[in-house]
């Protein structure tokens, strides 16, 4: 078998393999903390908050400080109850969902570091994210900490859960008035996110030098097969079929030479 075969078949059988256990021992999962229960201060907070005005208020405060402390691990987000609701019934009743965790999935379509007063310079980006299959879908405008949201860029897809802060209303650029669901919270695609195993690694790369591997084999075959084939006396294949050039040009004394060379008489 090739070698280039067998580390090919190596790297992709470690790469789909799971590493064995230390000693034989069952591998003992970490405990991690879920997303803490919305705060009485913060409920309270959140149930004086008016819909409407773009306001950096007690609430927002709140549920930016509540969202810094979450755990960055995305298995927290499993035992919680998150909603996936319909966005036109959230602008419509916000009181229904106020303070629950919702989540907004779309494309990224606006981000802007956030600067007031109680919050440290770029601790906190506003993002707009386009929901729905569609250009038309609502947009929902979202609040999350810098240092969650450095990987997105705008036209990809995130995924955001948050808690519902209030309806709020904002002027366009266009002079008219458009109407958002705000939450804040936490961009799930930027936690956890799987890094390269060992494995993974040389077998990809293995998948990348292969061809080129297999192209230089080829050619070097096709170069031994053009290269002239030596022959005995010191000329190639590609030389005449051995003829020499220092016999004299008179055929018959050529021949002479030759019968001489062997031991032979010319008759």
């Amino acid at each position: 078998m090739p070698v280039w075969v067998a580390v090919t078949m190596v790297s992709f059988a470690n790469a789909f393999s799971s590493p064995p256990a230390l000693d034989s021992a069952e591998p003992v999962e970490e405990a991690v903390s879920g997303i803490p229960d919305l705060s009485p201060p913060s409920r309270i907070a959140l149930e004086a908050t008016p819909d409407g005005r773009d306001l950096r208020d007690e609430a927002w405060h709140r549920l930016v400080a509540e969202a810094e402390a979450w755990p960055r691990d995305p298995r927290a987000f499993e035992a919680a109850t998150v909603i996936r609701p319909r966005w036109a019934d959230v602008v419509a009743d916000p009181d229904r969902f106020r303070g629950e965790l919702l989540e907004a999935r779309g494309r990224l379509e606006q981000a802007a570091p956030v600067r007031t007063p109680g919050v440290a310079d770029d601790a906190v980006v506003e993002w707009f994210i386009r929901t729905g299959a569609d250009r038309d879908g609502p947009v929902v405008q979202a609040f999350v900490p810098f240092e969650a949201s450095t990987a997105a860029r705008t036209g990809r897809s995130v995924t955001v859960v948050g808690r519902l802060l209030r309806r709020t209303e904002l002027e366009g650029r266009d002079g008219a008035t458009r109407t958002f669901a705000t939450i804040v919270g936490v961009p799930l695609a930027e936690l956890g996110s799987p890094g390269w195993s060992p494995g993974w690694v040389v077998a990809l790369a293995t998948l990348v030098l292969l061809p080129v591997a297999l192209l230089v084999r080829r050619r070097a075959r096709r170069s031994r097969a053009a290269r002239p084939v030596a022959l005995r006396d010191g000329t190639s294949e590609s030389d005449g079929m051995g003829l020499r050039d220092d016999l004299p040009t008179d055929p018959v004394e050529a021949l002479g030479v030759l019968a001489a060379e062997r031991g032979e008489e010319i008759r």
